[in-house]
């Protein structure tokens, strides 16, 4: 299978009858969960807040909600390999 986030027939059933899911690192890379704009801007408020420490809590707190991620990230994956080729 080859994912891309923006086909209709993306599920999370589908990847996991598939033997090999293709895809590429921005689609991985986007499909991690992140704070919203809004609450960095309420944390960069705080002056006495260490941003790394609130970013470590709001991962913690959020990484096992699923709406906090993207479908690649919400698959259990036997084995993740990632290549980059770069052609200069």
């Amino acid at each position: 299978m080859i994912f891309k986030s923006s086909a209709e027939d993306n599920t999370a059933t589908r990847m996991k009858n598939s033997d090999i899911v293709l895809t590429t690192y921005w689609e991985l890379f986007n499909s991690i969960g992140y704070p919203s704009k809004e609450t960095i801007r309420q944390w960069t408020k705080n002056e006495k807040l260490d941003l790394l420490e609130e970013l470590e809590r709001w991962t913690n707190k959020y990484k096992i909600i699923e709406e906090a991620s993207g479908l690649l990230h919400q698959i259990d994956w036997y084995r993740v390999s990632l290549y980059s080729n770069f052609v200069s």
